[in-house]
C-alpha cells in the first residue's frame, strides 16, 4: 500500500522520500490539479522538516520563528504588535498563539507590556536577547534559501511566487 511506503520513507529520513510514492497515494490517473495539491502539502512538510532541523539548534520551532521574523520587521518599522494581530496574520486561534507566545517569553525572546491606550491589551516586542540573535537567524534563513532554491532562476522564482499567490487567494476566498 503506498501510504506504508511514505510512512517508511519518513522513518528513514526526509531526504529518502520518493515523490512518486506520495503521488501514487492519490491515484495513478493523470489529474495535474490533484497531483499539484498533493505536492504542495508534501513540499510544505519537507520544508518544515528541514527548517525544524536548523531551528532546533536555536531552540525554536517554525511557528516561533515566523512570529519572531514578523516582530523583527515590526520593530524596524516602529509598529506595535498585539497577540490579536498575530492571530489574524497567521490564521491561528487565540489559544494557539497564546501557546507560541508563552514559549517565546519563557525562552526570553519576547516581552509583553501593557498597551498605553488599553491596559487589557499587551504589546509584544523582541527582547534584547532576540535582537542579538537576529543576525544568526537571518544567516540560517539565507543558508536554507540557498539550499532549497539553488538551481532556480530568478524568472522561475518570480513565476512560482505569482502562481502560489494566486493559489493563496483562491484558498482564502469565502465559500
Amino acid at each position: 500500500m503506498p501510504q506504508l511506503d511514505i510512512a517508511n520513507s519518513f522513518r528513514k529520513g526526509v531526504n529518502s522520500i520518493d515523490k512518486d510514492d506520495l503521488l501514487n497515494c492519490f491515484g495513478k490517473e493523470n489529474d495535474p490539479a490533484m497531483r499539484i495539491l498533493a505536492m504542495i502539502g508534501f513540499v510544505g512538510n519537507l520544508q518544515r522538516a528541514q527548517f525544524d532541523k536548523v531551528l532546533a539548534k536555536m531552540n525554536l520551532t517554525t511557528a516561533q520563528l515566523n512570529v519572531l521574523i514578523y516582530l523583527m520587521r515590526a520593530d524596524e518599522d516602529h509598529t506595535d504588535v498585539t497577540s490579536r494581530d498575530l492571530e489574524k496574520l497567521f490564521h491561528v486561534t487565540n489559544p494557539t498563539m497564546a501557546g507560541i507566545l508563552k514559549r517565546l517569553e519563557a525562552k526570553g525572546f519576547i516581552i509583553r507590556t501593557k498597551s498605553g491606550g488599553d491596559g487589557r491589551t499587551k504589546v509584544i516586542t523582541l527582547s534584547e536577547e532576540a535582537k542579538e540573535l537576529t543576525g544568526s537567524m537571518k544567516s540560517q534563513i539565507d543558508e536554507t534559501k540557498q539550499f532549497v532554491f539553488f538551481d532556480f532562476t530568478d524568472e522561475e522564482l518570480t513565476k512560482m511566487y505569482e502562481m502560489l499567490g494566486r493559489l493563496m487567494e483562491n484558498l482564502t476566498k469565502t465559500r
